[in-house]
């Protein structure tokens, strides 16, 4: 009976469907949408991120975003998280999944948005990004803040094909010069919110 054992777990994973996962995405502009993992992830932002002040700080924009289990999207994270990689945009929207994760899930943390882009910050850095679907060239954005180191900021853009409201470029404090990742020209970014204390 004991060697019957794994082929039998064998055999109830062979008829479990393929979801897309850990490597499975390009770092293109369907990336998103081609882990099926992210999709949670990404809809919430979206819809989240068009959440304009005073709402975006506090109870609005937390409780759009920080939706608790088993309606929220916090059990994809790490698979959509693997699914992004290969540019500094996705990279970087990977770090700020993680924190908007943390913020929401510990104290401490902290979360907001101006009704274009959604931010999640701790004591030592802030992630932002404002996700667009791209149909009409407009690019998405990530950013990366640590507060006590300025050379590790980052800023990306990447043109995302969401099927999504657009919604904009976001208007914010800081500029600062990029790399495209849709195109090779330098671009110039206006993003990051700064966090609320």
């Amino acid at each position: 009976m004991l060697s019957s054992l794994p082929l039998m777990a064998l055999a109830a994973l062979s008829a479990l469907p393929y979801v897309p996962g850990v490597g499975a995405a390009s770092s293109g502009p369907n990336a998103l949408k081609a882990c099926t993992y992210c999709e949670p992830i990404y809809t919430t932002m979206v819809k989240c991120q068009t959440i304009k002040r005073p709402g975006g700080i506090g109870d609005e924009i937390t409780n759009c975003v920080c939706v608790p289990n088993p309606d929220g999207w916090y059990p994809y994270l790490h698979k959509c998280r693997d699914c992004l990689s290969g540019s500094d945009f996705y990279d970087t929207l990977a770090q700020m999944i993680t924190q908007l994760f943390t913020s929401c899930t510990n104290k401490g943390g902290n979360v907001v948005s101006d009704g274009q882009s959604i931010c999640a910050s701790n004591a030592m850095w802030n992630l932002c990004a404002s996700l667009n679907d791209g149909s009409d060239g407009t690019l998405s954005w990530a950013s990366f803040t640590r507060f006590s180191d300025a050379s590790q900021n980052t800023n990306a853009t990447q043109l995302l094909y969401l099927d999504a409201p657009n919604k904009g470029s976001a208007s914010t404090t800081s500029v600062s010069s990029v790399k495209s990742t849709a195109s090779a020209s330098t671009t110039t970014l206006k993003c990051c919110l700064q966090p609320q204390r």
